[in-house]
Formats: C-alpha cells, structure tokens, sequence
C-alpha cells in the first residue's frame, strides 16, 4: 500500500495482481488492491476486488467497509447503510465502519439515528467524527 500513497498506484496495483496470482485463495491481496482502485476512482474495479475478498472470507470486516465505501460514493446511501452495519456485526471497535455509517445514515436524512455513532467514533479517537458530533 506505500507505493499507492506515494502516487505509484499503477505499481501499487500491479505488485496487488502479482500477489493475487501467486495466492489466488488469499483475500487480503483482493482488498488491498481494491483499496488502491478506490482511491484511484475505480470504483467498479474497486467493487469487483472488494466482493471478490468477501467471497472469499464473509468475516473480511474492511472489505464489507470496501463495498459500502462504493456504494456511498455511487449515492447508494441504503445499500452503504447496511454494508456499513455488517461490517459493524463483524468488528463492533471498527471505528471507520462507525463513523462511514454515521454518514451513510446523515445522507439518508436520519441525523437522530447518525448522531451516536458520530459520538461513539469521536470517543474512539476518529478526528472527523469529533466535528460531525459537534466536539472540539
């Protein structure tokens, strides 16, 4: 994942496929090469390797937190929801799961509902939750 953040994405993805080859079973490959496409704006590549990683292993929390983060993107704000909340019944610290379903739930114009989670995340040390909640 460092060269993606250091804008060598295309070598990013291309040492993720090598990886996928040689271990095709292993989902972590699938996610993080989902991870690069996602932040690169492939979003359909994104989902494909994301869902790819969860067929692979329902349990994979961030990579239900990979596919909802798409659907979000795509202002698929239900489908976001409820990706988030698995992924939350999988890992209830997941302080990203927390927070993105907080957003999913604010762009669903359920406040009251996003509200708690916001706080909740802000508690677990997520900077930008802290500011949804209304905290310093």
């Amino acid at each position: 994942m460092v060269l993606g953040r250091l804008g060598k994405v295309g070598e990013a993805i291309g040492e993720f496929t090598v990886a996928i080859g040689m271990q095709p079973g292993k989902p972590q490959a699938y996610y993080d090469r989902g991870l690069t496409y996602l932040r690169s704006d492939r979003n359909a590549a994104a989902r494909d390797d994301f869902s790819r990683a969860v067929q692979l292993d329902q349990a994979h929390a961030d990579a239900h937190i990979g596919l909802a983060s798409v659907s979000l993107l795509e202002q698929d704000y239900d489908e976001a929801r409820a990706g988030f909340e698995h992924a939350l019944s999988l890992e209830p610290g997941n302080v990203n799961a927390r927070f993105n379903l907080g957003v999913a739930l604010e762009l669903l114009g359920d406040a009251e509902r996003a509200r708690p989670h916001f706080e909740q995340a802000c508690a677990d040390g997520h900077p930008r939750a802290c500011r949804k909640a209304g905290q310093p």
